[in-house]
């Protein structure tokens, strides 16, 4: 499950700008709302408090699964605490998994501000440019600029009757292109404008608004009212403005028309998806007072939290976390987690490398990701146990220059290497399953960090390109390209020096398989290091049984044993389509399997790495199948590879 904190949020933003998300998360909405009538929905569930409320909002259809946890806490700001706090979870809806556990203190405040923009496009005149915010507190700037994104605002009118409130927020606005209008007080704020938004915190009823002050044509979205006895605007208003709510039913408990008592039905003119899917019209002229009456319902946060986890899934952002159990052998079996049963020793640990930074393509980073997710569909019929012990992902980097994408790298590389020492001290059989091929930096400098004190690692590499370049031979600067170089200790210092300073391969003990795309500098490398390469012609002219052979002699001649890194564009894209960079005329998965299951490996065998699976480009699940017969060939009970 994953858990994305505060940062997270903030980096999220900060890979597609804020403006960006705005949009994204209106389109979101515009497409939940549209689907309005899919959703089980219901009033949230309050417990109401002397000093607030305390609210749970659930929301459902047949896919996902969502709700929040938020307060409302006005006197908050008396001891600098926020008025709100949240937090919320995305769930499958057909076997209740939580997928996502998130903070929504911020993405309340992004989502309530996206709605009220979304409404204003819908209700207020066409080409509104003007808008006025009347309350500078948490959810100001979310308003205007969620309004900017979809507006292009020209002007913006500020009032506040706390000076410092106002000052802060000209002060978070300054930069932006709209000219910025201090208000004396709210009548003169609000005049002239097009947009009114009213955002006050005080938890009463209140008339911020009168209705002569209002005139024709203007929009308000009033957000300010959202529990029994908060609102702020004068009756004489609602009963004189087309007014839209989110769900009636929580709204008139709620929001400004719990003021208009039973007859509040009869001024309500549409439910916000009634206007967002065409089933009633908007405003009709230019002359028509329109309200938006907000109070935040729980399908915002669903669109929110849905988007969220897109992005964070797509960004590789966020920590796996073991809240929940996951992967059992026996989900009966509950009380094992409690207790200390032996693992069985034919039991094989997959250590996930979700990163794609390294080739510049994100999609790879999303294999790992992918197989842990569909665990027991793909790997149910394997003969040895499989347990997930790591899902590692790269923190995000602020800006996507080189260094800081090798700064990623590097620690990530770092945790696995890590990882896979341990479980080779602990005698456990292991497979890495990489993102881009980067992830074998991490995986052989663990190895090789393991077995340091009893001799020189091997190494088959079967790939269809010889990821050996180094900075001053690669065209892209990919750091995915360089894995082979770095373990064989050329290229770059916080990379090739992982874990110490030694070379982590003797260029003798390595050997290619497959190769069939490759530049000069790296060809030119690899031939003054005198590295064994196997290229696709000779495969095709001897077959790869008994190239096969040759290499596992080659590699194994002063070893104390061998690794395999298996990169799956070295076979055929008509068989292992879901790859991230694919090259015609490779190995036939049949012949691969068919050799690893019929060849006589008399060396002890250290570890499997089998990387770049790209879910995106797969078909018919047909790649990530062959890496459950690659995981079975390797580790089954059938198995010719000797731990």
């Amino acid at each position: 499950m994953l858990l994305i904190e505060i940062q997270h949020l903030k980096q999220l933003i900060d890979a597609i700008s804020l403006k960006k998300f705005f949009q994204a998360l209106t389109k979101n909405l515009t497409q939940d709302f549209k689907d309005w009538n899919s959703f089980q929905k219901s009033p949230r569930h309050a417990i109401y408090v002397e000093q607030g409320v305390i609210e749970l909002m659930p929301i459902a259809n047949k896919k996902l699964y969502s709700f929040k946890y938020v307060n409302g806490h006005p006197g908050n700001t008396k001891i600098n605490e926020p008025t709100i706090f949240a937090c919320g979870m995305l769930a499958e809806t057909t076997t209740g998994k939580p997928l996502l556990v998130a903070e929504m203190t911020l993405l309340t405040a992004l989502r309530t501000a996206a709605t009220a923009a979304l409404a204003s496009s819908l209700l207020a005149k066409p080409k509104s440019k003007t808008l006025a915010i009347i309350g500078c507190g948490a959810q100001s700037e979310f308003q205007v600029l969620a309004h900017h994104s979809l507006l292009n605002l020209t002007e913006v009118h500020y009032f506040d009757i706390d000076p410092k409130a106002m000052k802060r927020f000209a002060e978070s606005m300054k930069h932006e292109s709209f000219k910025l209008i201090p208000g004396k007080n709210i009548r003169d704020t609000i005049r002239g404008v097009d947009i009114i938004v009213t955002a006050t915190a005080v938890n009463k009823k209140q008339k911020i608004l009168n209705y002569a002050w209002i005139e024709p044509g203007q929009h308000i979205c009033g957000i300010g009212g959202d529990s029994p006895g908060k609102t702020e605007l004068d009756i004489q208003l609602l009963k004189n403005s087309k007014i839209v709510v989110e769900y009636f039913p929580q709204t008139v408990h709620e929001g400004e028309i719990q003021n208009l008592g039973k007859q509040a039905k009869k001024y309500v003119h549409a439910e916000l998806w009634q206007i967002i899917s065409g089933k009633k019209a908007g405003r009709k002229n230019s002359k028509e007072i329109t309200l938006y009456d907000c109070v935040g319902f729980a399908l915002e946060d669903y669109s929110a939290l849905r988007l969220v986890y897109e992005l964070a899934t797509r960004h590789h952002i966020g920590v796996e976390t073991n809240l929940i159990p996951t992967h059992m052998s026996n989900s009966k079996d509950l009380f094992s987690l409690l207790t200390n049963k032996p693992q069985d020793k034919n039991t094989v640990t997959l250590l996930g490398y979700a990163a794609g930074i390294a080739a510049n393509n994100p999609d790879c980073g999303l294999g790992p990701i992918y197989l842990n997710y569909q665990h027991h569909k793909l790997f149910k019929g394997l003969s040895c146990p499989l347990e997930w012990q790591a899902l590692l992902q790269p923190k995000l980097c602020q800006t996507t220059s080189p260094k800081d994408i090798i700064t990623a790298v590097a620690d990530l590389s770092l945790t696995l290497a890590q990882n896979v020492e341990q479980l080779i001290k602990t005698n456990k059989r292991f497979c890495v399953l990489g993102g881009d091929h980067s992830s074998a930096i991490g995986t052989w400098s663990g190895a090789a960090h393991a077995y340091k004190d009893q001799g020189d690692l091997g190494m088959i590499w079967i790939d269809a390109h010889m990821d050996s370049h180094t900075p001053e031979t690669s065209e892209t600067g990919n750091i995915h390209g360089m894995p082979a170089a770095v373990l064989l200790g050329h290229g770059l210092k916080n990379l090739k020096e992982l874990m110490n300073k030694n070379p982590k391969l003797k260029p003798e003990n390595l050997c290619f398989i497959g190769i069939r795309s490759y530049e000069s500098g790296e060809a030119m490398l690899l031939k003054n290091l005198g590295v064994k390469i196997f290229f696709m012609e000779e495969i095709l002219a001897q077959g790869l049984d008994q190239v096969f052979q040759a290499a596992l002699h080659h590699v194994n001649k002063n070893t104390c044993g061998f690794g395999l890194t298996i990169d799956l564009d070295a076979i055929d894209p008509t068989d292992a389509p879901g790859v991230g960079c694919r090259e015609k005329n490779g190995i036939p998965a049949a012949t691969l399997l068919n050799t690893l299951k019929s060849t006589n490996i008399n060396y002890p065998f250290v570890g499997l790495e089998i990387s770049e699976y790209n879910p995106l480009r797969d078909e018919h699940q047909k790649t990530a199948q062959l890496i459950a017969l690659l995981i079975e060939t390797i580790y089954g009970k059938h198995s010719k590879f000797v731990n």
